[in-house]
């Protein structure tokens, strides 16, 4: 989903069924029987993976971010998806990790990054 602005995009959310929930009941194999086993339980699938959502940084505190949220909420329940992972927000990242605690987020993993200088 995109959100505009006076037709300027300014908002994405690219949003996921969480397809790992099927690919681990491959055990890595993709043959025949394999392929009607992805076909099968792609329909079983209950999550989905929030890879994308970003906002201008001029757009960041005006409500756009929860418009976003509120429909990737609407149309994944409508999908028969019932949680979803809010993907890879490093630790310092304040705005976006207190907007996911604030729409019910559980913290369980945390990213980091480390810089080292290279002679």
């Amino acid at each position: 989903m995109f959100a505009e602005v006076n037709g300027q995009p300014v908002g994405v959310s690219i949003t996921l069924p969480d397809m790992n929930q099927v690919l681990k009941k491959l055990n890595g194999k993709l043959g025949p029987i394999g392929l009607l086993k992805f076909l099968y339980y792609k329909k079983k699938i209950t999550g989905a993976r929030a890879i994308v959502f970003g906002i201008k940084k001029e757009f960041r505190l005006t409500g756009i971010s929860s418009v976003l949220y509120y429909e990737t909420v609407k149309r994944g329940a409508r999908l028969g998806y019932t949680w979803c992972e809010m993907s890879w927000n490093l630790e310092d990242n304040d705005l976006i990790n207190r907007f996911d605690e604030a729409v019910g987020g559980k913290l369980y993993k945390k990213y980091r990054i480390y810089e080292k200088e290279l002679s």
